[in-house]
């Protein structure tokens, strides 16, 4: 059963916490839950990674998520895209391989970090863009949750990771205390409740907001997809990645229909296809590729 979306949507009028300071760790904390599903990242890097790839490729269609990044012009073309989707994915690797809760680790310094960030563009856009529209709501903020999390929620097999709930479920209770940690409140906070509660959120996100947007994007939407898609690109130094080929992976994996494609935007879903059967299957393949992004991401240094 699909969760109605009107009570997160009351979020839209409260504004996230904007402190640069995380708050303390809440009583409810379970540090144990939290860590497994830190640890789950770490066994499924690569899975856990394309999804959060995918999302965000769907997820610029939002205009919620899009318009801060159009604002703060820092990914508007593939290099400076390519140094600020890096920077994203780095903290977030971060966050789950550092003990965000330690204020002398560089973990929390990077919550510190992000906090500060948005904390700069909230009062800017606030101060500056239309007055009815609250930039950095609680809603905005359960959207971004959702993107972070919600593929391997709703579709963990897809994307290469065997379904075992109490897993997932320590995956969700970890997204739980990071939520808390970026300044959404428990009331909006789609983790709060377990797995099966998430699941519904995620879905009804999928489909009352992703997949609407999808069908209309937004006027920067195909601009800012093609400037993030050709960052990604210049890690491999030629045109692996399509905005056609990513988003037919990830209309797959909804069940939605895919835009026909050329032959070799066909090879490319094909290829990410296979490394998810090989990552899925080959444990040997799952553990170096995961071995190659923690060097990439420099997850040796954190702590």
């Amino acid at each position: 059963m699909m969760c109605d979306l009107e009570e997160l949507k009351e979020g839209h009028a409260e504004l996230a916490a904007q402190s640069g300071i995380p708050p303390h760790a809440p009583p409810w904390l379970d540090v144990e839950k939290f860590n497994r599903g830190r640890k789950f990242f770490q066994e499924y890097f690569y899975s856990n990674f394309l999804a959060m790839f995918t999302s965000l490729v769907g997820g610029l269609s939002v205009i919620n998520l899009l318009e801060p990044l159009v604002f703060t012009k820092a990914s508007d073309d593939p290099r400076k895209s390519w140094k600020r989707y890096f920077s994203t994915f780095r903290h977030v690797t971060c966050w789950h391989y550092g003990d965000v809760w330690d204020n002398e680790s560089d973990a929390y310094r990077s919550v510190v970090d992000v906090r500060k960030i948005h904390n700069k563009v909230a009062m800017q856009m606030n101060s500056s863009q239309q007055p009815e529209r609250l930039y950095f709501s609680q809603y905005d903020m359960a959207l971004v949750q959702c993107g972070f999390m919600g593929c391997i929620v709703l579709y963990p097999e897809y994307f290469g990771v065997p379904f075992h709930q109490a897993q997932i479920d320590d995956y969700v209770y970890f997204w739980k205390g990071m939520g808390y940690l970026l300044g959404i409140s428990d009331r909006y906070n789609i983790c709060n409740d377990g797995y099966s509660s998430a699941w519904e959120k995620c879905k009804a996100i999928e489909q009352k907001v992703l997949i609407p947007a999808l069908k209309n994007p937004p006027k920067d939407f195909l601009r800012m997809v093609e400037a993030f898609i050709g960052g990604a690109n210049l890690m491999w130094k030629f045109k692996l990645l399509s905005f056609e080929s990513v988003l037919a992976f990830g209309l797959e994996a909804m069940g939605e229909p895919r835009p026909k494609l050329g032959l070799t935007d066909t090879l490319r879903l094909y290829f990410q296809k296979m490394m998810v059967v090989l990552v899925r299957h080959c444990s040997f393949f799952r553990r170096q590729i995961n071995r190659n992004m923690e060097m990439m991401m420099g997850c040796s240094k954190m702590k």
